[in-house]
């Protein structure tokens, strides 16, 4: 299903880390292209290179994160108890501390059941837990409000109630917390609590994406993190500073989020540990539920909705064949041909009235739906509540687009239950819709990846359902190529359980390059309704097997994929989209299935990217703001007006050397972003930078400079763009840190290539760049699209620039540059189209 986490088993539970106990459950969303927050980069495809021993006045690029395997879990949860009993693990010498996470549990527990916090003042404070297996557990983390004392917790459901008192202390020194824990689906904003430091001090405050754990002996677990956002943070005269940072754009995953106080060593290479170190860091797992945009409108789309009853399903010349029973699977070939028509997934149309759809309308454990929101108002937040069969509920938070439509991704893992699930949307409007789907068992065996677009350091997963019971289970993974045979590049096993299912993490793919890839299961099949042999053939795709499954890495899916696994072995009257009815009137035109032009495949260009270009060097001299005086300390904002993606530049010149410069940018309905601390050079020069990525939202942005007694509050406005154009951020990046390049202004689904050339040489003011690498780029719903390049193998003062080009076409569309360690300004700005020295 879409966002609540798989069941655990109490036994297992004793073997989890401490870094597993601090996240938040993961949820089953998809994850949306990484977006720019101030002069940060998101998420690397590649892990950077650790710098130098860093001290705590600044947060390094990378940071390691150990953390020790404890019990998650004390034992004493797991022993039987007649009546209602709240137990904890042992609490410390002289109690508990602000910053600490404390595990408590109500047993035994059915239900919802509710731990109540009562401070020594009588504030109280409520937490909801959904028990498993007789469990109801919550792992509390005090923060700055909850001052030295005696506290009670209460836990109680709807029969009785159990009471546990324990002694919080002073803390000890520096610590934060998040107000919200664990975080709602698709959070814009996360607060933080931070306390401990001294009155009128500061201490450093970084936000880190965080990559998956490596097991490393002895009990111990190392993750890698790369920073997004670093800022310095002053504490009030009671030693507390909160912070909030928008991640409205942030995509899904685990961030890590750090405090480093002043004097805070992290040695080299800099590394935090767990749990000696856990005040000092909290972990965020962000889920995601609104996975599409459509291209921008700036009115409804004037065609009417279609019937209620209308067939929302691709052509039948392009629907995949059931597949059909065969002799055996054969093994897994080295390469094997996969040939699928291009087709598209159906379109999610604005409507008059409120409504729900799904496509198909029924299906069975291994499949996944796709889900149309429509007729709410435009940039609404509606909250789907779905229940499930086996009476859980769970809920989704898809905010509309500018049509007021939002579309959604359900998917049927094992051991969600069997029979008709139903979802209710409901808005603070009013509006609402429901809608109600079944789910079967698995007649066949079936093979399912969470996400579908599946990126580094994202939860994924993988179910396995309708084989044999304790079956082992031969998994093959492929890379799809553009054109030719799909490649082997991994083999590997699972068991299944006595239900014939397995469900869990997916890491087998985390050391790909980005790209398509298929995955072949073979194993026997389960039930009357199965082949004998658990091998069937599957059109398109050359070898026999129990299932398959297609998903991409760090890349776009394809839609023929999407389509293909959305459709394939569908009964014929599930096919229809179920719909709540929507009014016809006689004036109402019909309309044709909402179907997307398919998209060509992504080709090798017949006039591929030249190996080498020449480019005129640009040595001007940094900007100043124009009209200003000499001498005179000035801020301003070039320009005031931009498309989607460029670059705001925000200039602070001639104050005093080593002035503090201090900015902040508030995007359009979000919270306001700190930039990166900066001092006014030798020059009195200083200057920061916006990016706005392909993912960005358009309108009025607000920004404040303050330094040296001075103030500008100001703002730009980004508009549409209305040609191509290429983007990077950071241009200046330092050695180690990825650069996410972004296009922009081309038309949905459109395939591209990206080609990266370094520059070589510098002769009578020309450069000579040479080809590194070209890429192939399909752009989203609004005609944007990313790619991450990593900056580990470049040296310090190296140029590169990027160009942009259609499959076929030798005609360079865009080009952007980005340098190492080289400051640029506002040099080589291609595709501005304006000279902001002039006054612009």
């Amino acid at each position: 299903m879409n966002v609540h986490a798989p069941s655990r088993s109490r036994a297992a539970l004793l073997l989890i880390s401490l870094l597993i106990l601090l996240l938040a459950a993961c949820g089953r969303t998809e994850q949306p292209t990484p977006s720019s927050a101030a002069d940060a980069t998101p998420p690397a495809a590649t892990t950077p290179a650790a710098p130098a021993p860093t001290a705590a006045s600044s947060a390094p690029y990378v940071l390691r994160l150990e953390s020790a395997v404890v019990s998650s879990l004390d034992p004493a949860c797991l022993q039987p108890a007649e009546a209602l009993s709240l137990r904890a693990a042992p609490f410390p010498a002289g109690g508990l501390q602000p910053g600490v996470s404390h595990l408590f549990c109500a047993v035994p527990a059915e239900g919802v059941v509710t731990f109540t916090l009562i401070a020594p003042d009588g504030r109280e404070r409520s937490f909801a837990r959904q028990s498993e297996e007789g469990v109801a557990d919550l792992n509390l983390r005090l923060g700055p409000e909850d001052g030295p004392g005696l506290y009670q917790l209460r836990a109680g459901d709807a029969d009785a109630q159990a009471q546990i008192d324990f002694t919080v202390q002073a803390p000890a020194g520096p610590f934060l917390t998040l107000l919200e824990d664990p975080l709602p689906p698709d959070p814009s904003l996360l607060r933080v609590a931070i306390g401990g430091l001294p009155a009128g001090g500061a201490a450093r405050f970084a936000l880190y994406n965080l990559g998956a754990s490596q097991e490393m002996g002895e009990g111990v677990q190392v993750s890698e993190a790369a920073v997004l956002i670093s800022t310095n943070l002053p504490a009030d005269d009671t030693g507390r500073a909160d912070v909030e940072l928008d991640v409205a754009d942030l995509p899904a995953g685990p961030y890590l989020l750090v405090l480093l106080p002043q004097g805070l060593d992290l040695g080299d290479p800099p590394t935090l540990r767990l749990p000696d170190q856990e005040p000092l860091i909290a972990l965020a797992n962000i889920a995601r539920t609104a996975l599409a945009a459509a291209p921008e409108t700036t009115s409804p789309a004037e065609a009417a909705p279609p019937p209620a009853d209308q067939p929302l399903v691709p052509p039948a010349d392009l629907l995949p064949p059931a597949p059909v029973a065969a002799a055996a699977g054969g093994g897994f070939p080295e390469s094997l041909s996969v040939d699928l028509p291009a087709a598209s997934l159906p379109l999610c149309q604005p409507a008059a009235q409120p409504a729900l759809q799904l496509w198909p309308s029924a299906g069975q454990i291994g499949d996944w739906w796709l889900g149309c929101l429509r007729g709410f108002a435009a940039a609404e937040s509606v909250q789907i509540t779905v229940k499930l069969a086996n009476g859980q509920t769970t809920t989704l938070a898809p905010t509309t687009r500018d049509d007021g439509t939002a579309l959604f991704r359900w998917y049927a893992t094992p051991g969600e239950g069997v029979g008709v699930y139903t979802a209710v949307a409901a808005a603070a409007s009013g509006a609402q819709a429901e809608i109600s789907w079944q789910i079967g068992e698995a007649s066949r065996p079936r093979v399912l990846v969470f996400p579908h677009e599946y990126a580094s350091g994202q939860a994924g997963e993988i179910s396995l359902s309708g084989f044999p019971e304790r079956g082992v289970v031969q998994l093959g993974l492929y890379r799809l190529a553009a054109e030719g045979p799909a490649a082997l590049v991994k083999r590997w096993q699972l068991q299944v359980n006595r239900w014939g299912a397995y469900n869990g993490a997916f890491t087998e793919v985390t050391d790909q390059q980005p790209g398509q890839f298929l995955i072949i299961a073979q194993g026997a099949a389960s039930g009357a309704a199965g082949s004998a042999s658990g091998a069937y053939t599957f059109g398109g795709i050359d070898v026999a097997a129990s299932a398959i499954e297609f998903f991409s890495f760090n890349a776009p899916l394809d839609p023929r994929y999407e389509v293909y696994t959305l459709y394939a072995g569908r009964g014929e009257g599930s096919l229809i989209a179920a719909v709540e009815p929507t009014p016809v009137t006689d004036d109402t035109p019909p309309a044709e299935a909402p179907l997307a032009t398919p998209a060509a495949p992504l080709a090798t260009p017949a006039a591929p990217p030249a190996d080498s270009l020449t480019l005129t060097e640009d040595v001007s001299a940094p900007p100043t703001c124009p009209g200003a005086t000499a001498g005179e300390p000035t801020f301003c904002i070039l320009p005031t007006t931009l498309p989607r993606g460029a670059f705001v530049a925000l200039l602070a010149h001639d104050f005093p050397p080593n002035t503090a410069i201090n900015v902040t940018v508030t995007p359009p309905r979000g919270a306001a972003v700190p930039l990166r601390s900066a001092r006014a050079d030798a020059n009195g020069y200083a200057d920061f930078y916006w990016y706005t990525l392909n993912t960005e939202p358009l309108g009025e942005y607000k920004v404040a400079m303050r330094g040296g007694g001075q103030t500008l509050n100001g703002v730009f406005t980004v508009v549409a763009p209305t040609q191509p154009l290429v983007l990077a951020q950071p241009r200046t990046a330092p050695l180690g840190m990825p650069v996410v390049v972004s296009v922009n202004g081309f038309t949905p689904n459109e395939p591209l290539i990206l080609t990266r050339y370094r520059r070589t040489a510098v002769e009578n003011g020309q450069l000579t760049l040479v080809k590194v690498d070209s890429v192939e780029l399909r752009t989203g719903g609004i005609g944007g699209g990313q790619r991450l390049f990593a900056t580990t193998g470049a040296a310090s003062g190296d140029l590169f620039l990027v160009t942009v080009q259609r499959p076929g076409q030798a005609e360079v569309l865009a080009q952007a540059v980005y340098s190492i360690d080289e400051p640029l300004f506002l040099r080589y700005p291609f595709a501005w189209g304006q000279n902001y020295q002039e006054g612009q």
